[in-house]
């Protein structure tokens, strides 16, 4: 493996040293964290090293990959993937979506291999599925994504099909009363028209769509102020009228689900390899479970841990358990249980009832007066022996270590030994 002596970089290095390893490899291995942000990640540096053609492999991290023994290729750690990875190149920043940091190295990857630029959806993608907001994160992105017209901010709210049920039923951007059923989505949607194409008149019935579950959400009386935070997140989207999804926050949603279901399906899709079915069909199952999850969840409070256990569909599925930390926006460790309608939805604050003091301790019984006659007793005397018994020599045997074990002994000992009587006074000599 001696090809790696000389081309590790680390997470924060400059980009074009990244580039340059990748470029100058034979063969190169991406390892991409199980999440939207790392495949995301991972497919960008993959189309730049395809268009240089460079050989590649991908493969998603879920739970400690290895690289093969033997292998002189050159492997990348791309997201946040398990710190076992004895990776050569490391796209891992220490703040910011690992999208961002890939789209760099792609753009020096492709200038010095003379190909095109990536292409800027990818990495806003990415940077929504990390949780930025991409105004901020990524706003020189935004404006060139926004002058080629590849995205286009509008009202409504972010799913990644034209089917507005469809969408709010299975996202998990959000969690309202209606979601993870697609019946009850209907029937809290059916007063409202539902956008059809991209007309003035669908533009109203997105800010209709959008008004109607903002209030589902954040309305309910028992909401807590971080709710309307949260759904915000999911509301006025950057429609992609040239990506596979309808929107970037639903190409984003899909991309993690994909990513926590069936990796190579999302694999295929950060690649922009095959339809968008097989990762919709994905993105649905894994919104039914997570919503059902949610829903079921039971919750207790403990001394500074708020604990929530679910079952079901989601236990011992490691991916929908994180897709259900993260839905609440954060407020598990606040310690707010959520129920029906949770955040993104509405969170019900339980009672925090003040805990009693313990009562004090009973008094201490007076200590009874001693005769200038009774044994006296000795401080308690911690002894640690750290040699073998066959150290010690004469030692009197209660002070031997107990074992005979070179391992360190601690034991307590305490004696009381009597106070000398007091010496009588010289009798009087006869004078």
């Amino acid at each position: 493996m001696a090809s790696r002596s000389d081309t590790t970089t680390a997470a924060n290095d400059p980009t074009d040293s990244a580039a340059a390893a990748l470029s100058s490899a034979s063969f190169v291995r991406l390892v991409a964290s199980a999440d939207g942000d790392g495949l995301a990640a991972a497919g960008l540096l993959a189309r730049a090293l395809r268009r240089a053609d460079v050989p590649f492999q991908v493969r998603v991290d879920a739970g400690g990959a290895t690289v093969p023994a033997g292998d002189d290729g050159l492997v990348a750690r791309v997201g946040s993937t398990s710190a076992e990875v004895n990776a050569d190149v490391t796209v891992v920043p220490e703040a910011g979506p690992a999208s961002l940091r890939a789209y760099r190295i792609a753009t020096d990857l492709s200038r010095n291999a003379g190909t095109a630029a990536p292409d800027p959806t990818l990495a806003l993608v990415g940077t929504v599925a990390d949780g930025a907001t991409p105004a901020s994160a990524a706003g020189d992105l935004v404006e060139t994504a926004e002058a080629a017209g590849t995205i286009v901010r509008r009202p409504g709210v972010a799913t990644p099909v034209a089917d507005a049920v469809d969408g709010l039923a299975h996202s998990t951007l959000l969690h309202a009363p209606f979601s993870g059923d697609r019946d009850a989505t209907a029937a809290a949607m059916s007063s409202l028209p539902l956008p059809g194409g991209d007309t003035d008149t669908d533009a109203e019935t997105h800010r209709s769509v959008a008004s109607r579950v903002a209030l589902a959400i954040a309305g309910d009386d028992n909401a807590t102020p971080r709710a309307a935070d949260a759904v915000e997140r999911a509301l006025r989207p950057y429609a992609t009228p040239e990506a596979p999804f309808a929107t970037l926050g639903g190409f984003a949603d899909v991309l993690t689900a994909a990513a926590r279901e069936q990796p190579g399906t999302g694999i295929a899709l950060a690649l922009g390899h095959g339809g968008p079915e097989a990762a919709l069909d994905a993105w649905r199952t894994h919104g039914r479970a997570v919503h059902t999850g949610l829903d079921s969840a039971s919750t207790t409070r403990h001394d500074g841990v708020f604990v929530a256990r679910v079952g079901g569909g989601t236990a011992g599925a490691p991916g929908r358990l994180a897709t259900i930390a993260r839905l609440p926006g954060g407020l598990w460790g606040a310690g707010t249980p959520v129920g029906r309608g949770g955040c993104g939805g509405s969170i019900r604050r339980p009672p925090h009832p003040k805990t009693p003091h313990p009562p004090p301790p009973p008094p201490r019984p007076p200590r009874p007066p001693r005769s200038s006659h009774s044994p006296r007793p000795l401080p308690t005397l911690l002894a640690v022996f750290e040699r073998p018994r066959s150290q010690f020599g004469r030692l009197p045997a209660a002070f031997l270590p107990p074992h005979p074990s070179p391992r360190p002994w601690i034991s307590e000992l305490s004696a009381t030994v009597p106070q000398p009587r007091p010496s009588k006074p010289p009798s009087a000599m006869s004078t």
